[in-house]
């Protein structure tokens, strides 16, 4: 890995060794003493020899990064910090301008309804990005999408909630989605409970199978084995089954029977 990986994947390499930006002078003070202590400080617990954790795998994607971000800091500083500006902090320095102009009753240089509107969209979504834990790939471009996959249409019946200890690898959506099909429940995650971070020893994620038969082919599945992977604590549907269930044949009206009756003298119309 090297500086234009960084730079094609977008990364703070400061904010990996858990030093804080805010603007580009902050960028000045940051030295050679300071990023090899941060460094040595976050190799404690990120170093694999020193993880006793079992999520090896994102602990080793996290030491790569930890070790990247000292090395392209302390060889290649001044040109990844003149990219850093352009990449983190323009629309940061932009947005701050805007609030000290509306701060400071600025009437030469007046800041308009709609800009309002966009610096209070900009928030909303660095707040979204902050739940979802999401990195902030592009200041300049702030928009925030959900996307979402319209192909299932019966969605309340396809949902599950699934309760989970704890792992970080489980809080990755790809990771968990990887790790459903290596133990053949075909569901994809659909969001995170919000609670999540007040739970000590679990986590809630929802989850979605394909349709209403890969549903019924889980339930039979998981009834058939009798139990679960020792890290599911719970796995039920989202929504009660008995609000789709019926106990009683309701006969159809004979009015509309008649009209819904079709032969050659009496055929449906339209």
């Amino acid at each position: 890995m090297s500086l234009l990986y960084a730079k094609e994947k977008k990364l703070d390499l400061y904010r990996n060794l858990g030093i804080n930006i805010d603007d580009s002078s902050s960028l000045n003070t940051v030295t050679p003493s300071l990023i090899n202590k941060q460094f040595r400080r976050l190799s404690l617990s990120l170093h694999p020899d020193k993880s006793n954790e079992p999520d090896s795998e994102v602990k080793q994607i996290q030491w790569d990064h930890l070790q990247l971000s000292q090395n392209i800091l302390l060889n290649h500083k001044k040109e990844y910090d003149n990219w850093y500006q352009r990449a983190f902090l323009r629309g940061n320095k932009e947005l701050l301008y805007k609030l000290q102009a509306v701060k400071k009753g600025n009437k030469a240089n007046p800041v308009s309804y709609h800009e309002l509107e966009a610096i209070k969209e900009h928030g909303q979504s660095l707040r979204k990005l902050l739940h979802f834990k999401m990195h902030v790939s592009n200041w300049q471009d702030p928009t925030f999408e959900i996307e979402t996959n319209e192909s299932n249409k019966n969605y309340e019946t396809c949902l599950f909630r699934v309760t989970l200890v704890k792992r970080e690898q489980y809080m990755v959506e790809n990771e968990l989605n990887k790790w459903f099909l290596k133990i053949d429940i075909p569901v994809t995650v659909k969001y995170y409970s919000e609670n999540n971070r007040q739970r000590d020893d679990d986590l809630v994620v929802y989850v979605s199978a394909r349709n209403v038969q890969t549903v019924i082919n889980i339930l039979r599945s998981l009834l058939s084995e009798g139990q679960l992977h020792p890290d599911i604590l719970e796995f039920d549907s989202a929504v009660n089954y008995k609000y789709f269930a019926f106990k009683h044949n309701v006969e159809l009206d004979s009015g509309l029977s008649s009209l819904l009756y079709n032969s050659a003298n009496n055929p449906i119309t339209m």
